[in-house]
C-alpha cells in the first residue's frame, strides 16, 4: 500500500518505481511485436488497405494489419502517459530522499554543441518510442558528448552495451532546447539496435 507523507503526497518506493519499468518494458515490447506484422505486411501506421477499385488489397492481410495499428496507436498512449507517472514518481522519490539530483529531466536549457543528427526514425523501434524524431539534434548518447566524440563507432559501442538495459539521449529540438530522453536499444530485423539513422555532422550554423 502506499503511504502518504506530511506533504500529503503520495510517498513513493523505488519497488514502485521498478513496478513501473516493467510495465513500460512490457508495453515496449508488444509495440515492436505488433509492428512487426506491419513489417511483415509492408505496411506502416497509415497507408491505404483497399485497392484503386475500394476492395481490401489481397497482398496483405488486411485484418491483421487493422488490428496491429489499433494496438499500437492505443500502447503508444498507454505509454505515454506512463511515461508521464514515471517521471512524476521520479520526481516525488528524490525528493522524499532529499536531493536535487533529478535522473531525467525533460527540459535542460544548457547550450551543448551537437555529435550527430537524426537523419530518419524507423515507426515503433527503441528510437521512435523514446520519442526521437528526424531533425533532432544530438548532443550526448550516454558519456559521450562533444568533448569525447571520435567517430559513430563510438557510438555503436555504447548502444551495443546498452542492449536489453537504457541509454540516455541529450537532444537539441527547435522550440523546446535540449530534451533529455531514454532509449532502449533492442536487436529488430534491421540494421543496429536503435531503429534510426544517425549522421554524423562536424559543425553547425549557430
Amino acid at each position: 500500500m502506499v503511504g502518504v507523507n506530511e506533504m500529503g503526497e503520495h510517498a513513493i518506493t523505488r519497488d514502485t518505481l521498478l513496478n513501473l519499468m516493467e510495465e513500460r518494458r512490457k508495453i515496449e515490447s508488444s509495440i515492436l511485436s505488433f509492428n512487426e506484422i506491419l513489417q511483415q505486411n509492408g505496411v506502416g501506421l497509415e497507408g491505404p488497405l483497399v485497392d484503386a477499385e475500394g476492395y481490401p488489397r489481397n497482398d496483405i492481410d488486411v485484418y491483421q494489419v487493422r488490428v496491429a495499428r489499433n494496438k499500437i496507436i492505443c500502447l503508444k498512449n498507454d505509454l505515454k502517459a506512463l511515461m508521464k507517472t514515471i517521471e512524476d514518481n521520479l520526481y516525488t522519490l528524490h525528493k522524499q530522499e532529499g536531493t536535487q539530483e533529478l535522473p531525467q529531466v525533460n527540459v535542460d536549457s544548457s547550450p551543448m554543441n551537437p555529435i550527430l543528427k537524426v537523419g530518419s526514425v524507423s515507426f515503433g523501434l527503441p528510437a521512435d518510442i523514446a520519442g526521437l524524431k528526424t531533425g533532432d539534434l544530438i548532443v550526448q548518447i550516454g558519456t559521450i558528448n562533444c568533448n569525447n566524440f571520435s567517430s559513430l563507432a563510438d557510438v555503436a559501442r555504447v548502444v551495443q552495451h546498452s542492449v536489453n538495459g537504457s541509454v540516455d539521449f541529450k537532444v537539441q529540438r527547435q522550440g523546446r532546447g535540449v530534451v533529455s530522453l531514454q532509449v532502449h536499444p533492442r536487436p529488430w530485423s534491421g540494421q543496429g539496435n536503435l531503429g534510426c539513422v544517425l549522421l554524423p555532422m562536424e559543425s553547425i550554423e549557430r
